[in-house]
């Protein structure tokens, strides 16, 4: 039987090593037939599907595979660049750790890790993959590039410069050049932006802006230069310019999750309610993974009184990113508009929790409970011990008085009174309903 294996496996292999897929598939099926444990024709075969664009299968034959032998880095490796192509970095950051525990000095897969946690959410993670990438190979374009860009959107712009120029002695005539240079300019505008400093701000993002015309200029479709100039129309309240940015990089990658994303975000803002909800269907339909794309999507939700629905939305962040404050307060302040006082005022206390500076939040709360016109929400035990949540410090107890003359600038003096008294002489482990 040993020998029937061995002959089916080598001709699949030479099938493969010719790039004859569907014959080494074939080939090698047989070999699992007769052998349905055969390490390496598992290997080969998943290969095989890989090439033929079979990603689901090719999954299913490397984790075959690895039923049968762990302690390779090769299966691990190629399901984690599968995984990562589906969008799943979930997954796919877990096999690159795998692998890079049997190959430690590997850089493609030090890269690919990188490129995952960038792509989910993670830039600090991402950035530190990609300098140990830079470590064994200080002469990788990609990965150079990659960590550039994280660079400039930490902020870290004297760092990103470092990258740039690298980038430019690798390959000056590069396009991704351009893109590293955009990052930069565009990241210092957002800074002056955050910051309230709007006249400081729009001299970058026309800067951004020159530099992505270029980079189009050179390349047409490019759908990172489009991409990203989209971003810096955004940023200027241009959403016209910047719903047609994102559409042109849909139609070089119709699979573009981001894309949609974005030009949802753009939509949306420009009022588009029924085309920014078509495209985060789109975007959550592409990577269902996408933790912002509902985020997004339930705030239009919201929007349009589906509290129901956006509910749901934020329901599906939390589960997605369990730290995201965003999606609690968010949540709350759905169920408040659903009248759901109890789950609402919980919510809020979690994004508080996770962020006790979360201000925002905070005034949300405080105008809900001070305006209230149903008293027993008012007086309601939940109220009180949202309270005593967040008098657990100074600054906290500040913000508990501006709760206070909330309830009095409403007109809530009994309120105000009871919630004084009732917080006033608790003491640490105290009940506040005794």
């Amino acid at each position: 039987m040993a020998d029937y294996v061995q002959d089916w496996y080598e001709k699949g292999r030479v099938h493969y090593e010719n790039k004859r897929y569907d014959k080494a598939i074939d080939a090698l099926t047989k070999a699992l037939e007769i052998d349905p444990c055969d390490y390496n024709s598992y290997l080969i075969r998943g290969k095989a599907r890989f090439n033929k664009g079979d990603h689901e299968k090719a999954i299913a034959d490397y984790t075959e595979a690895l039923k049968f032998n762990s302690s390779h880095a090769q299966p691990y490796l190629i399901r984690g660049t599968l995984y990562r192509l589906q969008r799943n970095f979930t997954s796919a950051i877990a096999d690159f750790k795998k692998g890079l525990i049997l190959d430690p000095l590997n850089p493609d897969a030090y890269r690919q890790l990188g490129e995952a946690y960038y792509f989910d959410g993670d830039h600090i993670l991402a950035e530190d993959n990609f300098s140990k990438t830079l470590a064994i190979n200080n002469e990788d374009f990609v990965t150079r590039v990659y960590r550039g860009i994280v660079r400039a959107e930490k902020g870290q712009y004297w760092k990103a410069r470092q990258d740039y120029n690298k980038v430019l002695e690798l390959k000056p005539d590069h396009n991704k050049v351009y893109l590293i240079k955009g990052a930069i300019q565009f990241g210092k505008g957002t800074d002056h932006f955050r910051k309230g400093k709007y006249d400081r701000a729009i001299p970058y993002y026309n800067d951004a802006i020159f530099i992505y015309n270029e980079a189009i200029e050179s390349k047409p479709y490019d759908r990172l230069a489009h991409f990203n100039r989209g971003k810096v129309w955004v940023a200027k309240s241009e959403y016209g310019h910047a719903i047609d940015d994102y559409t042109k990089a849909i139609d070089i990658k119709p699979d573009f999750s981001k894309a949609y994303l974005y030009r949802g975000i753009a939509n949306e803002k420009k009022g588009n309610t029924e085309q920014a909800l078509n495209d985060f269907n789109a975007a959550i339909k592409i990577y269902p993974r996408d933790a912002e794309a509902y985020l997004e999507r339930g705030l239009v939700f919201e929007k349009i009184i589906n509290y129901d629905g956006a509910i749901t939305d934020f329901t599906t962040v939390i589960k997605l990113k369990p730290r995201n404050s965003a999606a609690y307060r968010y949540r709350g302040r759905a169920r408040l508009c659903n009248n759901d006082f109890i789950h609402g005022i919980d919510d809020y206390t979690k994004a508080l929790h996770q962020n006790s500076d979360y201000s925002e939040a905070f005034k949300e709360i405080v105008h809900f409970l001070a305006n209230s016109s149903d008293e027993s929400c008012r007086k309601n035990t939940q109220t009180v011990a949202f309270a005593r949540k967040i008098n657990k410090n100074r600054s906290k107890k500040c913000k508990l008085n501006t709760l206070i003359r909330a309830y009095i600038k409403a007109g809530h003096i009994e309120d105000a009174q009871y919630l004084d008294e009732k917080v006033a002489f608790i003491h640490p482990g105290e009940e506040l309903d005794k």
